[in-house]
């Protein structure tokens, strides 16, 4: 096959993890599965000591034979080492490749004893685990309610709806949803509770940075609609609105830069510059377009108006939800609502506890379990210790899918230099780029 120059360094770079970034139809999977087999062949490292996970189980399935036929085509070559690529097809039935939930099965299945799970457990099924779910969220409801204090009767009024409770018993199961991507989410939980209770906690919990953020989002999305209002005008050959219309993106451009340059500053000083940048963004104005002077029709005239208005919308909609109130007085709303964050901390905790209970009663994991199990597991540096030295090699296959528990899990087994992760990181066409593991944590 011929490779080009990005693919063949792909393939053939060695001594360091990579990530590569490769966009769909750009032949990503042919050189992960030909990176493979050069390592097989040049280094005669066994398929069996290669962990390669991927986001399907179809996927899985196709890499498998991707690789049978690549050993395959090796052995009718006449210089060919059958020896090894005959070891390598007998092995390549049981090697580790799958999705991460099915290596994180079988992590829990060997090292079972290494936390509170019974061996032979089953996986629920999406039925049975919405039934737990449900009656684990009811049983916590009934207890609060039996024991009847004057906490629970409070915050059930103020935040269980006009008639019934459904609404945050919903809540709990959406929430604990949520925190299910985050290990040890319940800690993680409190930990952010008490960050109200600071003396600034609007600063505590990143609420700047996340104004800053939404600042510059806005301002994108408006500079997008601009360009978007221009090229209309443009293709409709109507100079004198692409004129106005080029002018606004300047003004934008400009705000952009400014904010970039503003919200560069230490945590410290960010709400100073987000204060100071409200008389930026109030003082936007775009121009006004020319539609009779450049002969427009009504048609044309609407559809760049709805884009224009819209983008407008993004800059009014962002100064009203980021200076709408006081900063001091949402900072004094979030102190307030401590007592009540811890509280229902707390009933995410005691649901967890019960729906864990109807899972050790049914003897069964679902399939997120498996992954935060796994990370239990692999905090046991027995357990660590010997993955790390079975996987010679780590491959990730479609890299921009997995989430923060998969990414732990591989941190935790993986070395700096045997990890090689592919996907649609950059949403690249026909591209390869390879970024040290290093660079990409930066990044």
């Amino acid at each position: 096959m011929n490779w080009t120059d990005e693919q063949r360094q792909t393939i053939e770079t060695t001594g360091r993890s990579i990530l590569v970034s490769a966009a769909a139809g750009s032949g990503k999977t042919t050189v992960l599965v030909e990176r493979i087999k050069k390592l097989m062949i040049d280094e005669g490292t066994d398929i069996d000591r290669f962990l390669i996970t991927t986001f399907t189980n179809a996927a899985a399935a196709e890499m498998r034979e991707r690789l049978e036929k690549a050993l395959r085509d090796e052995l009718k070559k006449p210089d060919a080492d059958k020896t090894m690529l005959t070891r390598q097809l007998s092995k390549l039935p049981s090697a580790s490749i799958g999705t991460f939930h099915s290596f994180a099965f079988d992590i829990v299945r060997q090292y079972f004893y290494l936390i509170d799970v019974e061996p032979g457990f089953g996986v629920a099924d999406d039925v049975q685990i919405e039934i737990m779910k449900r009656e684990a969220v009811d049983n916590v409801f009934a207890r609060r309610y039996e024991e009847n204090t004057e906490e629970f009767r409070n915050f059930v009024l103020k935040y269980g709806g006009s008639r019934n409770d459904g609404t945050l018993r919903d809540n709990v199961l959406e929430t604990c949803k949520t925190l299910g991507s985050i290990h040890k989410g319940i800690e993680w939980a409190y930990a952010k509770a008490d960050l109200l209770a600071s003396d600034d906690p609007l600063t505590a919990i990143g609420g700047y940075r996340y104004m800053a953020g939404r600042i510059l989002r806005a301002l994108n999305e408006a500079e997008a609609g601009y360009r978007r209002a221009a090229d209309m005008a443009n293709d409709a050959s109507l100079p004198l609105c692409y004129e106005v219309a080029c002018g606004d993106i300047e003004k934008i451009e400009d705000l952009v830069q400014k904010a970039q340059v503003a919200f560069a500053c230490p945590e410290e000083g960010l709400r100073g510059a987000i204060e100071a940048f409200e008389g930026l963004l109030t003082a936007f104005k775009a121009g006004t377009m020319k539609y009779k002077d450049d002969g427009a029709d009504e048609d044309i005239k609407g559809a760049i108006t709805k884009v224009r208005t819209k983008a407008r919308e993004e800059i009014s909609g962002v100064v009203k939800e980021v200076y709408g109130r006081p900063f001091d007085e949402v900072s004094e709303e979030l102190r307030g609502l401590h007592a009540d964050t811890v509280y229902y901390v707390g009933l995410l905790e005691e649901y967890y506890g019960e729906l864990t209970a109807l899972k050790a009663k049914a003897n069964v994991i679902e399939f997120d379990d498996a992954l935060h199990y796994a990370i239990d597991i692999l905090e046991h540096e027995e357990a660590a210790d010997e993955l790390r030295e079975r996987y010679e090699y780590i491959f990730v296959d479609e890299y921009q899918d997995s989430n923060y528990l998969q990414e732990e899990i591989v941190e935790k087994i993986a070395r700096s230099d045997n990890l090689f992760m592919v996907g649609d990181i950059k949403q690249c066409i026909y591209k390869f780029r390879c970024i040290r593991r290093s660079e990409r944590r930066g990044s």
